[in-house]
Formats: C-alpha cells, structure tokens, sequence
C-alpha cells in the first residue's frame, strides 16, 4: 500500500518524537502543517492617495490568519518605494502593530509604496499605497483661524520633530529668520492675542527636527483678526439691484459677498474673491429681503455681521429737462455725443464740433464750435483729447484741455472716417469703404497709421473690449477681430444680423448692437472667439445709437426718441421705459442721472432718469410716547421714544408691531447696529450695546453711564469703533473691538452742542449746534484735533453724507447740501429753506427726505446738487418728528404719537 505524503510526515514527525525527545503532537501543529495563506496587513495611516509631508509615518498592524488569527505568527514585515533606493523592513510588536518613518525629499510628486510580511511559514503577503507630495509645504496640516484680535494656529505632529518655531510678521512682508518675529518651542494649537483687526498676519511655520531627519518647512499662511463687526456692510435698495458697500481693511482688498434669505442663514459665497469695496447683485425680486455678510477672500477669516434689505420695485423714469439749438436747425443735423464731467461733445454731420457746458444742468450753453473738414459722425475721448471720426476728413485730434478754447490738434487721413474706438495707445477707425483702420496715437500730436486691415461690407462702428475689436460692418453684421498685436488685427469671428448694423456697446461678457429695425440684438462674448446670439429686443423704430450704463441700455430710436432696456438679466432683457424726443434721437449719452439725445435738426435735449415719486399714506399705527428717532435695520424699524420703551416694527411682507418690553431699550434717544449688536444712546446720559436677537430678550452686554456720558445724541458705527456724538461732552470714539469690554478711547471737546455726527474716509463730520459744522481728521484715533469749521452752517441740528456730498438740516437755512470734495475745507452749495423747523433728515438714491414740523414730509431731489429742487410734499400727517426710508416705502412719526407708513409711488 502507497502512503500518501501526509502519512509519511505524520510518521516521520511521530518517529522523530520518539527518537529525539518525548514531545506530543498537538492539533496546533497539525494546522500549522496546512497554513499556506498569507498574513493580513493593515495599514491605519496615511490613507490613499493622502497629501505627505517631507516625512511619511507608515502606521498599521499585521496578523497571521493561517493561524487561528494569532498575532506573533508573522516574523517580519517591510516596506519599499519602487524605483527609488527607499526600504527597510522590521519585527512587529507582540500585538502586530507596526511603524516605518522615511523622507520623501527624493521622492516625485507621486509615489507607491509597497509594504510586505512573511509569516513563519514563509507565506508573504503585499499591499501598496499611492500618495503624493505638497511641493513647497513641508508641514501641510499648518491652518488658522481667525478672530476678534486674535488667531488660533493648529497643526498635526509632523514624525521625526523634537520642537516647533514659528515665524511671522504683520506688514504682509514674508517671514524668515531675519524678518519678523520668532516663536520657539511651539505647541499646537497656538493663540495670538491683542492683534490689531483687519491687517495681514503673514506665518510660517518650521521644524527641529531629531537626529536622521530633515528640517520641514509649511507654505506661508496669511490670516486677518476681524471683529465681526469690521466688514459689516452697509447694503442699499436699488430697481431691480441691491448695491453693497463696505469698509476697507489694511490687509486685503480681495473679499467675498455672503448671501442669504434670512438673517440666521444658511449663507451661500455669492460673489467669489472680488477687488474692492463694492458689490452689486442683480439677481433679486421685489418683496424679497436679502441678508449679506463679507469677509476677507482667505481662509479662515470669519464673516462679518449680516445687513438685510430689499430691492426697489420701481424702475426709472425719464422727464425732459432742457433743450438746446445750434444756430440754423436746418443745416445743423446732431449726430453723436459724448458726456464727460461737466461737459458735452457733440459731432454735427454739418461738418461741426461742438462744446457744450452742462455745469447748470437745466441751462445747457454752447461755448466752443469748431468748423471740421468734412460730416462728423462719432466722436471718442480719450484723457484730454477727443477723436473724431470726419468722414472724408479722416480722423480728427482735438485738444479738450481747456473746453473752452479746444481746438485741432492733429489729422489722419482715412478715405471714408465712420466710426471710432480708442484704447491704450491706439484708435481704431471704422473706414466705409472696407476696412479697419488702426492708428498709433501714443503722441496724440504726431499720429502715424499703421497697415489697413481689409473687411467684408461696410464697416460703420467699432468698440474694443480687452483684445478684441467689435465691428458692425452693414452687410456683414458683427465682425470680432483680434487686436493683441495691433499691426496686424485678424478676424476670429462674424455674427450674421437680419438688418444694417449702427452701433455697438461692450459691458462685460456682452455686446449690444443697434440694428436697425430688428432692434437691439445682445451678444455673448465671454469667449469671442465662440460669440453668439443670446437675444434681440424689438424697438418701435430704427435703433441708431446704444449705450450701456450699469444695468441699464440706453438706445436712440430715430423717430420714436430712445428707450431704456434693463439689461441686468442679458439673456432676459426688458424694456422699462420709452421716451419721446423732439424730432429724431441719432446719438445718445448717459450720465449717473441725466440722458443728452443728439437730435437731429431738433438740437441737444435733455432728460432726467432719476426717480421722482408721488406718495401715498398706506398704513397708520399708534406708538406710546413722543418719537425722538427712526432706524430700519435687517427688516425691522426701530422707533425709539421719550420716557418709553422702544417699539419694534416687522417689516417682511406688512408692516406689523413686534413688541418686546425691556428697560434696556427705554428712552433711548439714538440706536445704531451692526449685524446683532445695537448700540443705544439713551436720555439718561448712558451709552448702552445690546444684543438684539430677537429669538431671545434684548441682553444687555456693556453699560458707558454718566461718569463718561454727559448727553449722547448719535452715534455711528465704522469697523472697530463707534462714534459719539456727546451734546455736553463733545465727540467721543469708543473702542467697540470686543463689545462686552467696550471702553472710550479718546474724546474732544467741541466748542458747543455735539447733535449728530457723520463719517467719510477718514473724517469725521460734526454737527455742532451754533457753532456749525466742525471737521475731525480720525485717521489716528489716539490723536484727535478740531479743524475746519463751517461758519455758514451755524445752526446745523443732524446730517447725512451720501457721495461727496452731506446733507444737513439746519435751525435757520432748512437744508444745506455741503460739498465734501475738499474734505478738509467743506462748502455749502445749495440752500432750501422751509416754512417750518426740520426734525429729521434720510437720503435714499437720489431724493432726501425732510421731516419739516408741521409743512409735513417733503422730497427733495438731490441728483444735482448744486440746484436741489422740492418734487413733493406729504402735509397731512401734522407735525412730523422723524422719517426713515426703506425700498418704496417712507415711515414716518409726528408729535401726536403716530406712525405712517408712507408708499412713495412712481409717476
């Protein structure tokens, strides 16, 4: 009989026991004698494809499973990078586990690593792991976190470290070894206290590393402290568009805009990193409320306090202001124009060029005329020099240093000079007769073209736009050329129009072509090279000339005067409004409030698109006391009352009373916010910061009293300090970095009653009583001196500064616009007297709002305001004490213990 390979081990192993040594056989090692299957690794850390360091710890456990899952069965474990002279293997511990630590400066971006293990019965098993390296970050887990004058750096213990240092600096310079600060002996997580809010903390942290290893080194980490009060923005209704502003911070002029439904959120990142303090987002409704925070494009700042509005229901509106003939309106036929500052470029196919001085907006006055070689048709300007496309006169240069006295500088000659469009240091001329002309104007006054560029049709208009240059040719509709070397300009791209092109506008990833009678037809070009069609709006005539201004097309419509096309939607595009011009509109500019129609024979007309209102009252509530103020904030109005405690208004969808009652809000004489936080001037010479989440009771965080408070009339809030105005006791600023432990910085004292105070850059503007305006430099809050004061706005009782401009209502003159243009000396510009003392005073757009005693609510529009002008008065809601105004609407209290809810209605 054949014994099978197992019996003749079996009987060796027992013949072998007997002859050896007394040793039993056991079912252990009758299992042994079958293990052919490979350990289980395991490998706890670092995880696929983890972003490594200059150092990877391998960390894991490995069990032999051929042997009743017992740790200790496998005798050695290691690991080897493939390619690189990178291994080592070693024993595991007694419960399996096992570490390797090895450099990675040898190493490619990405690498595989394979590590193995043998059991006692030679079965080996294998398992890989792909990772990749940070270049330049030796230390990749380094993160912060910002807050209110502080931040709080963390990061994971890199292998191989004995300490850590950091270094960092605070004048957005780079850190090193000889610049900045140092910190040895470092822990994790490390927090830096009493920073200054709103610089750049520029870090970098590195290693001591143990015996065998390398240095490590992170990337450089930049961090803002922010108080969440330093960014909160000040956010305004506008048609169809909510603009945001905010304040400037040393460290950063990239942020973001935050945006949500309510104000507890979520919130969404709307804007992406942004240059700049201002936002305007276009995509609202009406009767929507919107909440915004900013905070710095980093990471690791925080978000600032949240400020809500809604958008205007109402678009604008145009009235016919002046007009202006040009000698005999027979042969004089207007055809383009130009606004810039207080002046009008006008191109007469008269072969004309006229100066137009529109510094007294309803009293235009010709004062220079210029006699041209041949019909003007389009004019450009460019720093001080207009160019203008002659006709057969080529292009001509005319110096507009002085308006007045402007004159031909220089000449081109171009066969048929149609259109033209000047960028850098190049004017691009539409030639009729099939081609673009490019002319070096780098000295205006010694011009030289360079080779004309051969097109389809007939060339008309030409804009550029970055790279690119737009031609709309008749015949041949859009051309899209690329300019990046102006010597040799080529066509990338045509788009096919159903009518003769006659202008075009670029805003953006768009252009807007005047075509004739198939309308304004709208052109994606964020990609020119790809541009298409997005949509066409019908005009009532032919549309001859467009221009495009913020959200808004302006299109000259020949017979039917122009009309207005809301464009904040491109692929949706809606006409608003539709104007009447006498006689043709050909030519078309626009100002912030004002639209010059180049008529014709007609001559200069001019509208206003501003928005005046006819009010109506739409609600009416009773309050408890006598109202000594009115604030709208994040959807609520905020009535504070003599000897009584404030009332809260709801205002989301109908106004409706909130009540909450609370002896912190009582008498208070003033409330100003950021994001949650109201900070309350109160009859009782107390200067209080509350919390105003109005999910819980209004909790009282810091109490100024008497000792420091002598008679507090407003306050305004600027990034980490708020402002107050102190009847008795002057201008005081008040630390508010950490509201809870809010303390007055630094005082001065006016000369008499401190009533109200206003910011702007870094002034600060004082209403005091009778002795008039008085201007603070604020720049360095720690040295504060009285400078200029306005002797003629003796009197001054409140103010507000909208632009360069503040508006002040005053005992005796009634309101007084003050132009701010030369901070340090301020100028009253305009006086309005009314029949009655003025109470209160809010500016929204470009209409103030006067609480006038007992004349009642009066509008005043303000778009000029060097002639500011009564549009309309609400007389029957008594003696009005106070007024704020939010979107369409007007809330307004008088001194019989009522509110009005006053809808401020289009014409």
């Amino acid at each position: 009989m054949k014994l099978s390979n197992l019996s003749v081990l079996i009987i060796g192993i027992a013949f072998f026991t007997i002859t050896a040594c007394p040793i039993s056989i056991n079912s252990e090692m009758i299992l042994n004698i079958h293990d052919n299957v490979p350990p289980v690794i395991e490998i706890f850390s670092p995880s696929e494809n983890f972003p490594c360091a200059n150092i990877v710890e391998i960390k894991g456990r490995v069990r032999d499973s051929g042997s009743n899952s017992q740790a200790g069965k496998v005798i050695k474990i290691g690991y080897e990078v493939p390619g690189f002279n990178i291994q080592g293997e070693t024993v595991p511990e007694r419960d399996g586990s096992f570490l390797f630590l090895f450099e990675t400066i040898t190493l490619g971006p990405r690498f595989t690593i394979k590590i193995w293990a043998y059991d006692w019965n030679n079965n080996r098993k294998e398992n890989t792991i792909s990772l990749y390296k940070i270049e330049k970050n030796g230390i990749p887990s380094f993160a912060a976190k910002s807050g209110n004058q502080q931040i709080t750096l963390s990061w994971e213990d890199l292998p191989g470290t004995e300490t850590y240092t950091l270094y960092y600096t605070t004048n957005r310079s780079l850190p090193g070894e000889l610049n900045g600060n140092v910190l040895h002996d470092i822990t994790s997580p490390l927090t830096l206290n009493n920073l200054k809010n709103g610089y750049a903390y520029i870090f970098q942290l590195k290693t001591k590393p143990k015996n065998g290893f390398t240095e490590s080194s992170s990337d450089y980490l930049k961090v803002i402290p922010l108080s969440p009060q330093n960014l909160t923005p000040h956010a305004r209704g506008e048609y169809q568009q909510i603009t945001i502003e905010w304040n400037a911070i040393a460290g950063t002029d990239e942020f973001e805009v935050w945006r949500a439904y309510n104000m507890e959120g979520p919130y969404i990142n709307l804007s992406g990193p942004i240059k700049g303090t201002r936002f305007i987002e276009t995509n609202v409704k009406n009767n929507q409320w919107y909440y915004y925070k900013i905070k710095p494009a980093l990471e690791g700042c925080i978000t600032s306090h949240a400020t809500g509005t809604q958008a205007s229901p109402f678009p604008a509106k145009a009235q016919f202001m002046a007009m202006l003939a040009f000698g005999d309106q027979v042969d004089n036929i207007l055809q383009d124009i130009k606004h810039v500052g207080s002046y009008l470029y006008i191109a007469d196919k008269n072969s004309q060029f006229y100066v137009v001085d529109i510094s007294q907006i309803q009293s235009p006055r010709l004062i220079q005329t210029i006699n041209m070689p041949s019909a003007c048709f389009e004019i450009d300007i460019s720093g001080s020099y207009a160019y203008v496309a002659n006709y057969l006169g080529g292009l001509q240069i005319i110096d507009i240093h002085d308006p007045e006295n402007a004159f031909i500088a220089a000449s081109v000659p171009i066969e048929t000079a149609y259109g033209v469009a000047v960028s850098d240091s190049y004017a691009y001329v539409a030639d009729f007769c099939g081609k673009l002309q490019v002319i070096d104007i780098s000295n205006p006054l010694d011009p030289s073209i360079l080779k004309p560029i051969d097109l389809p049709g007939s060339p008309y208009k030409v804009a550029v736009s970055g790279s690119y240059a737009y031609v709309v040719s008749k015949r041949a509709g859009l051309l899209i050329m690329d300019i990046k070397n102006p010597d040799s300009p080529k066509i990338v791209n045509s788009i096919e129009t159903s009518s003769d092109c006659y202008n075009i506008a670029i805003q953006g990833n768009y252009a807007y072509i005047a075509d004739a009678c198939s309308g304004v037809i709208i052109v994606d070009i964020q990609n020119p090279e790809s541009a298409n069609k997005i949509s066409t709006i019908p005009v009532l005539d032919y549309a001859f000339d467009i221009v495009v201004k913020d959200n808004f097309a302006y299109v000259a419509e020949n017979n039917r005067g122009f009309q207005i096309i809301n464009i904040s939607n491109p692929s949706s595009a809606v006409v608003v409004d539709s104007i009447e011009t006498n006689g043709v509109a050909e030519g078309i500019a626009v100002s912030n409030t004002h639209v010059f129609i180049a008529g014709g024979r007609a001559g200069l007309q001019i509208f206003d698109v501003s928005k005046p209102y006819y009010p109506s009252i739409e609600q009416e509530f009773e309050i408890k006391g006598n109202a000594l103020f009115t604030t709208i904030h994040n959807s609520r109005l905020y009535v504070s009352q003599d000897f009584t405690i404030m009332q809260i208004f709801d205002m989301d969808s109908t106004v409706k009373e909130n009540t909450i009652n609370s002896d912190i809000l009582y008498s208070a004489h003033h409330i100003a916010f950021t994001g949650p936080l109201a900070y309350i001037a109160n009859r009782f010479s107390q200067f209080r910061i509350v919390n105003m989440d109005l999910k819980e009771s209004p909790k009282s965080i810091q109490l100024l009293d008497y000792h420091e408070i002598k008679n507090p009339t407003k306050t305004v809030i600027s990034g980490s300090y708020a402002y107050l105005a102190d009847a008795d006791g002057g201008l005081k600023i008040i630390d508010i970095n950490q509201p809870e432990s809010a303390y007055i910085l630094r005082s001065i004292k006016t000369p008499n009653s401190a009533l109200s105070v206003a910011l702007k850059d870094h002034y600060a503007y004082v209403a005091d009583s009778f002795d008039g305006m008085i201007v603070i430099d604020i720049s360095n809050p720690f040295s504060l001196c009285l400078g200029k004061t306005v002797e003629s706005t003796i009197g001054i009782r409140d103010m507000v500064i909208s632009g360069d401009y503040a508006y002040a209502i005053n005992y005796y003159e009634g309101l007084q616009i003050i132009s701010l243009r030369n901070p340090e000396s301020p100028e009253v510009i305009d006086t309005l007297s009314f029949d009655d003392y003025a109470n209160g005073i809010d500016v929204s757009g470009f209409y103030a709002y006067i609480a006038s005693g007992k004349s009642g609510l009066k509008i005043i529009d303000i778009s000029d305001p060097d002639s500011a002008k009564i549009i309309s008065t609400v007389s029957e809601i008594g003696d009005i004490s106070s007024v704020s105004v939010s979107g369409h609407y007007a809330f307004v209290t008088n001194n019989r213990n009522k509110l009005f809810v006053i809808n401020l209605l289009e014409i």
